[in-house]
């Protein structure tokens, strides 16, 4: 099953290491000698072609999932609109640069505003809207130098900043804290039990992600012991919003794991839903369903040889219920944000149709 690695709002899933992806863009295969732009969004794209797309303004998102690509211009423009108006309010400046003027002067100008702002609970006389004020300013710096908006990128500052935010409240920073615990960045050391330290306080706050993680953790027996019921309430908590959870919901019903009865429909329209809603992996286990037949029988075994020959001397066709255009339709929309493992599986399919039809 899958887990959240979430670092700056958006969710994301991890994958297996694979050798070489597909473009969405060119729609080439990426291979590793190539340069290679991962968005914080995690779709991955030839650093070209993010760079053609840049051409056409600030407005331009992400071909897959549709969040804003990482310009600089999108960071500076958020910041006017969220952060530069309250300079003057804090006294650090009383004047600023449009957004077409001296992009280096204006991230300064931001950053300064910011910090500012994400010190704010540091004194006595804050109001309670100045204290989130200041957390959500902290949570911008976090992911201004995570993600290197603007300025170089520098995990371990990222890390300071979200750290602020996290301790002043903010349940998406205390799930990113949560992470960075988890996977060890930043400078700080492995620690799967802070991470769900973190991961907890975010579940608290309403954080969906954090619920996730959580469950992941106990479905593996990491950082806790192992235990599928607890994992299956987490991703219960998170499958009314995030597909991750849904997905790994739909395989726990499917598969009778977790400590649930098994129920195949159950399981399926969990597994279809998360699909729906773009989930990878999800439309990779649809595709192999309807590839194998397991939904064409149901989810019942597939007929063993002795079947399999007795239903082929009868004349009857297709025994174990495969429906191929239906999997090819899934593994299109895996190999769209760039899994090369249903890319190798469209090719296959197609090749074996064009045989039959020699």
């Amino acid at each position: 099953m899958e887990t959240c690695t979430e670092l700056s709002g958006g969710g994301t899933e991890e994958k297996e290491e694979s050798s070489s992806v597909i473009c969405a863009i060119c729609l080439s295969e990426q291979c590793q000698d190539e340069h290679i732009q991962t968005l914080p969004c995690s779709h991955q794209y030839h650093i070209g072609c993010i760079n053609e797309l840049k051409k056409y303004g600030i407005v331009q998102v992400c071909p897959l999932c549709r969040a804003p690509l990482p310009f600089e211009e999108t960071t500076f423009e958020g910041a006017i609109r969220r952060w530069l108006p309250l300079a003057k309010k804090y006294g650090v400046t009383n004047s600023w640069e449009p957004l077409d003027g001296d992009e280096k002067k204006l991230t300064d100008q931001v950053r300064t505003v910011c910090e500012r702002v994400a010190t704010l609970q540091d004194e006595s006389s804050a109001e309670p809207e100045e204290i989130e004020t200041s957390a959500e300013a902290a949570a911008f710096l976090s992911e201004t130098y995570t993600m290197g908006l603007g300025v170089p990128r520098d995990p371990a500052m990222g890390l300071t900043w979200c750290r602020k935010a996290a301790e002043r409240g903010r349940a998406k920073s205390q799930h990113n804290l949560g992470v960075f615990y988890r996977e060890g960045l930043g400078g700080v050391e492995q620690s799967m039990e802070e991470a769900l330290k973190w991961f907890h306080k975010g579940a608290q706050g309403g954080n969906v992600s954090s619920n996730i993680c959580i469950g992941y953790a106990y479905e593996n027996g990491s950082g806790v012991q192992k235990d599928g019921k607890r994992a299956l309430e987490y991703y219960r908590k998170a499958a009314h919003d995030h597909p991750i959870a849904m997905n790994n919901l739909g395989l726990a019903y499917k598969n009778g794991t977790c400590g649930v009865e098994r129920n195949f429909e159950e399981g399926l329209r969990w597994i279809k839903r998360a699909a729906n809603m773009g989930n990878v992996s999800a439309q990779m286990t649809l595709g192999n369903m309807h590839a194998s037949g397991e939904i064409g029988r149901g989810g019942a075994p597939a007929p063993s040889l002795d079947d399999y020959m007795y239903t082929a001397l009868e004349g009857g066709a297709n025994p174990f219920k495969r429906d191929l255009p239906q999997a090819l339709k899934w593994y299109r929309k895996a190999a769209a944000q760039g899994d090369a493992a249903a890319a190798t599986a469209v090719t296959r399919i197609v090749r074996m149709e064009q045989i039959r039809a020699m």
